[in-house]
């Protein structure tokens, strides 16, 4: 049975992005005016980008009628996933050091204050913190890369270029944050984590590793929140 047009995977593609875009650009507007608590209300969000996932997989299923993860989930050993994730891990930390050294150095300003809004409810929940990093990790990678890269290998052919198109709709995602930073560093994450799916096709070590690093990051951020005096880390408040 043949696949779908390419005009059906390019709507496909535009879908996607504008689908969790919306999500991003409007969900404030509908929801603020419930003036409901910031906890709430981040909890709430979370939840809009499972349904918005949702929606994706209905769209595949109805219009696509096709796998939603076009290349087949590999088989790896155990020591693969160790290799992996530290291999990842090492990449994007130290990648992101230098970013930030870079874009403070260069006098651009990397305080996002929208983040630290973000930091002052987080402080209060660690299931929201949890909660929040399981949806980037899990519905993020789904997306970006278990979503986005296969259909867009169909239709530009060019692996490098999937991966700099994914990686740049994945750094534009994260504006909202309010910086350069946020987008350069989401970019450079996206590339490292769309250059081993392309190579490997195994989407749960990627789901693992990008859970575990905005966990991290976030408990390193509100651990800095509350003792901004005592932390190493006060010049580096990642974005994630």
């Amino acid at each position: 049975m043949p696949g779908p047009s390419k005009k059906t995977l390019l709507a496909g593609v535009i879908f996607s992005f504008v689908l969790f875009l919306s999500i991003i650009l409007f969900f404030g507007l509908v929801f603020r005016p419930l003036h409901l608590t910031p906890e709430n209300f981040y909890w709430l969000s979370r939840v809009m980008f499972w349904i918005g996932l949702l929606i994706l997989f209905l769209y595949v299923a109805k219009i696509e009628k096709q796998p939603f993860l076009l290349w087949g989930e590999t088989k790896q050993s155990f020591s693969f996933y160790i290799v992996s994730f530290l291999a990842i891990i090492c990449t994007i930390f130290f990648g992101s050091i230098i970013i930030a050294l870079i874009l403070k150095l260069s006098g651009v300003n990397t305080n996002s204050q929208k983040f630290f809004q973000i930091l002052k409810v987080f402080q209060h929940s660690m299931p929201l913190v949890i909660f929040t990093c399981l949806t980037a990790g899990v519905v993020e990678e789904f997306v970006f890369r278990g979503y986005l890269m296969p259909r867009l290998q169909l239709l530009v052919k060019k692996s490098w270029l999937v991966i700099i198109i994914s990686s740049a709709l994945f750094g534009v995602l994260h504006f909202g944050y309010g910086t350069v930073g946020n987008v350069l560093v989401p970019f450079f994450i996206g590339a490292v984590f769309a250059v081993h799916y392309n190579k490997f096709r195994n989407i749960r070590v990627l789901m693992f590793c990008h859970f575990f690093w905005d966990f991290m990051l976030l408990l390193i951020d509100v651990a800095y929140y509350k003792n901004p005096h005592h932390l190493p880390l006060k010049s580096f408040i990642f974005p994630i």
